[in-house]
């Protein structure tokens, strides 16, 4: 999945002020660093950069080259490379406080090959300049060439995912917390940075399961905002939390008041996630044939897209999970054969996927999950021969999951 555009706009919003910021990029593709040199170029083509390479560079000529710069932006490629040179991060770090006199940003480029837990790292050798730190972002590209491996999510759309943002536990989350809203306190003045904060304390607070706080901070991100393609995305996120503490009546709403926004501002992708959840929130609620002409809208708009873009990889895999919903609802109204059929074109599309990528977990499961689907309806159609070798099918994969991930319930 593309993560640029929904992450790079609180970036550029966070930079409009000119003050010290040290921020950390995660990115999975070098042409994301490409596109965030020329956007700054775009953006604030006023302001000077600099760029230093972490793996080359010396503890004098990087410190030199700050202070020169005195103002602006200061692009360090290879971040987690430096960590490595017991010459510079301690140096640096020491150093906090003078860099931070400096109305400078600076953009730590984290490159793909770095440890999962980079940010535990740069906590560990650099705890003071970390504890300055204005914003992580994490970019991906979808990548033709090679194959992306994710997370194993045992139901992709039922559960709220959880970030890697402040942490991998509980306790880490909630120590992040406490330094954001400490931030945040002492930045009345400085707009940015809090509707940046007020944003990721909602995500957190989502991950520690505190649902309803989230959305009191989404209400106050709410109030502030003037995108209204951000806005539609603050209400999915409302409305996923409304959905995890099981008021359906509510997600509901702000679902729809979603959809409207996306499709007046004609935002296809955004309004394809805001039909998926009407459709499903009305299926949670018993409304199935509300239910059905949803998720048929919902497919309309993913055949759309997966046609005008065959090559993405996410547009396959939500057209593929837009025929589970509609084999799901028929199922339900005991339109067996109908069910069948979308469950078969469902199944199509995740080998094409699993095959393409055969070391990611979630076309993986599924796959797994279409075999299941087909085997169920076989069964109730009384084609016990066929429901068997689905089953199989399910089984072998599964094994296989369980395998890979023994402690994932």
């Amino acid at each position: 999945m593309d993560t640029y555009k929904e992450e790079s706009k609180l970036l550029f919003k966070l930079l409009r002020t000119k003050a010290f910021r040290f921020i950390t990029i995660k990115y999975n593709h070098y042409s994301l660093v490409e596109k965030i040199k020329d956007d700054l170029k775009e953006y604030f083509p006023e302001r000077k950069s600099k760029e230093i390479d972490g793996s080359k560079t010396d503890y004098r000529s990087l410190v030199d080259s700050y202070y020169e710069l005195e103002s602006g932006f200061f692009l360090i490629e290879n971040f987690d490379k430096l960590l490595e040179n017991t010459e510079i991060y301690p140096a640096l770090n020491q150093r906090r406080d003078k860099l931070a006199k400096y109305p400078i940003a600076i953009i730590a480029f984290i490159s793909p090959s770095a440890p999962k837990l980079y940010a535990r790292e740069i906590m560990e050798k650099m705890p003071d300049l970390w504890s300055f730190r204005s914003f992580m972002l994490d970019l991906e590209k979808d990548i033709q060439a090679q194959e992306k491996q994710t997370q194993f999510s045992n139901n992709q759309k039922d559960t709220i995912s959880i970030s890697s943002l402040g942490g991998n536990t509980a306790t880490e989350k909630q120590q992040e917390i406490k330094r954001l809203e400490k931030l945040f306190a002492e930045n009345p003045n400085d707009i940015p940075l809090k509707e940046v904060i007020l944003s990721q304390l909602a995500t957190l607070y989502t991950d520690i399961g505190e649902y309803e706080k989230s959305n009191e901070l989404i209400d106050k991100l709410l109030e502030i905002n003037t995108d209204k393609e951000n806005e539609a995305k603050l209400l999915i996120d409302k409305g996923d939390n409304y959905k995890a503490i099981g008021n359906l009546e509510k997600s509901l709403v702000v679902f729809k008041k979603s959809l409207e926004i996306s499709r007046e501002i004609e935002d296809k992708t955004r309004e394809g996630i805001a039909l998926e959840r009407v459709g499903e929130t009305n299926q949670k609620l018993g409304n199935l044939q509300l239910a059905l002409e949803f998720f048929e809208k919902y497919n309309e708009l993913e055949k759309q897209l997966h046609k005008e873009f065959p090559n993405t990889v996410e547009f396959k895999n939500l057209l593929a999970i837009s025929y589970s919903k509609l084999g799901e609802t028929n199922q339900k109204l005991g339109n067996l054969q109908l069910a069948l059929e979308f469950f078969e074109k469902r199944k199509e599309l995740g080998e094409q996927l699993y095959h393409e990528f055969p070391t990611n977990v979630n076309f993986k499961n599924g796959l797994a999950i279409s075999y299941s689907k087909l085997g169920q309806t076989n069964q109730k159609l009384g084609n016990l021969q066929l429901a068997l070798e689905f089953f199989e099918k399910d089984l072998e994969l599964q094994e296989q999951l369980y395998h890979e991930f023994p402690t994932n319930v």
